[in-house]
């Protein structure tokens, strides 16, 4: 089951998930969950504390599958913990389907600890921006709440918790939220390490944590506070820099587009930040590509020429793609739902797939290909 030479080598498969977790969901005994906060606490500024924190959330959730996903204001995602996607899931996503990501534009405009649940609730998207994004949900998920935990620099991490056969209970999702003012504390506190630990390590003999970020702080009177190494190393900026900063702030800009396809961008620091409290962070980092602008019934059309299917089984795909299971797809039709049943065999057979979420998959694979 291939995807089209033309696009990756990346193989559509319902096989899409890794081994769950060996420790199972459920009820955890009183002293276990402070035990598990106290471990969670002293990972605080470390490699392993966001692993420590969605493996807590999702056992309290009784989730099969967990991710932690970091997002920027212009770069694409990455993954920080994955328990949920095979390699070749993880590489077809960031290849480019993080773009119609319905997470990354809430992580890119919400800016404050929120719990977010993407089950669709709706009979069918209305546009094609959400109508490509419920594509996107019905291919990897089943249902996933998301703790949205943003952090300086226009970055959110998401710690996904995903159900493959279930949606979330009202129970889960109110226990979701009464968990959320800790977990956000326990983050808030990570990240002050995690930027303070390289500034009191700064001129001296210890070991500074390796970091990719390309950042600059600024305290509240526009003092430099703190550049990171990828910041003083950056040869996209120059002399001029600063003055090219400071008109584009001036003309209420809130971002500069610098050489190598990089963009430097800046967001004000709350008083609670207490390195540089009222201050300001600016980050450089690559411009991906936005949202996917095409039409998503001519995409459509286009799967479906390309697949040399036939106009019955045209109608199907379209109504898969909406996911309607066969009995909807029989009032649609008005045929019976054993013959959506043999239409599907055949349409799989054509198609050289076994699953619904292999055809998701192959639409999506030949929709970047575009």
């Amino acid at each position: 089951m291939t995807v089209p030479d033309k696009m990756t080598e990346v193989s559509p498969s319902d096989d899409y998930r890794v081994t769950p977790e060996s420790d199972p969901g459920g009820v955890i005994p009183i002293d276990q969950v402070y035990s598990e906060l106290a471990t969670i606490i002293g990972s605080v500024g470390n490699k392993d504390f966001y692993d420590r924190l969605s493996r807590f959330v999702a056992r309290a959730l009784s989730c099969e599958q967990r991710l932690v996903m970091r997002y920027s204001a212009f770069d694409r995602p990455c993954f920080i913990v994955n328990n949920f996607m095979n390699p070749q899931a993880e590489r077809l996503y960031l290849s480019g389907l993080f773009r119609i990501d319905p997470l990354q534009e809430i992580a890119r405009t919400n800016r404050t600890p929120i719990i977010v649940n993407l089950r669709s609730t709706s009979d069918g998207p209305q546009t094609d921006d959400e109508y490509l994004a419920e594509i996107f949900k019905l291919a990897f998920i089943f249902d996933e709440l998301a703790f949205l935990l943003p952090a300086p620099g226009g970055v959110t991490f998401a710690i996904c918790c995903e159900k493959i056969t279930e949606a979330f209970t009202a129970e889960e999702q109110a226990h979701a939220q009464a968990m959320l003012p800790t977990i956000a504390a326990i983050h808030e506190r990570h990240l002050h390490e995690v930027f303070a630990r390289p500034m009191r390590q700064a001129g001296t003999d210890a070991e500074v944590p390796v970091s990719d970020d390309t950042y600059l702080i600024l305290d509240s009177a526009g003092n430099r506070v703190f550049a990171s190494e990828g910041w003083r190393s950056c040869a996209a900026i120059t002399d001029g820099t600063e003055q090219e900063i400071a008109q584009a702030r001036h003309d209420g800009r809130a971002h500069l587009a610098l050489s190598d396809g990089l963009v430097l961008h800046w967001e004000p620091l709350g008083p609670q930040f207490q390195i540089a409290p009222g201050g300001m962070l600016l980050r450089i980092e690559r411009r991906q590509p936005g949202e996917i602008s095409v039409s998503a019934a001519n995409t459509i059309d286009l799967f479906c020429a390309t697949q040399n299917l036939t106009p019955r089984e045209r109608d199907i795909v379209k109504l898969i793609l909406q996911g309607f299971p066969n009995s909807k797809i029989a009032e649609q039709l008005d045929i019976s739902a054993g013959t959506v049943k043999n239409h599907r065999w055949r349409l799989y057979y054509k198609l050289d797939i076994t699953s619904e979420r292999e055809l998701f998959l192959l639409f999506l694979s030949d929709l970047l290909s575009r």
